[in-house]
């Protein structure tokens, strides 16, 4: 689920299901601080000039904010939204064009 707002005074907040896509008021004291909190995301252009500047993911590399990526395997390219550290690894959420929001792992070692 991602936060796509809160209410006035802050005690709510709203998050949008990535997959179904509908969107659920929760208190904010179901939540520690640990949840991934990010603003709702823009809407990335993919015109051509942006296109020139998309880079192919692999689970060694590591990326930015912001940064268009293409993946392979969903045939699709999107906008990395946030990123979070787990541990050694570091996952990011890419917001894909047609298959909607994923997360992946970058910066693994090769073996």
């Amino acid at each position: 689920m991602a936060v796509v707002g809160s209410s006035d005074n802050e005690q709510y907040i709203w998050l949008r299901c990535s997959s179904c896509h509908l969107t659920f008021l929760f208190p904010v004291t179901w939540f520690d601080n640990s949840i991934m909190v990010r603003p709702p995301r823009e809407e990335f252009d993919l015109a051509a000039e942006n296109m020139r500047t998309v880079v192919e993911y692999s689970l060694h590399k590591r990326f930015n904010l912001g940064q268009l990526i293409y993946h392979k395997r969903f045939n699709d390219v999107g906008q990395v939204i946030a990123k979070e550290q787990t541990g050694d690894n570091t996952r990011i959420v890419v917001q894909f064009k047609h298959c909607g929001e994923k997360i992946l792992v970058e910066g693994l070692s090769p073996a």
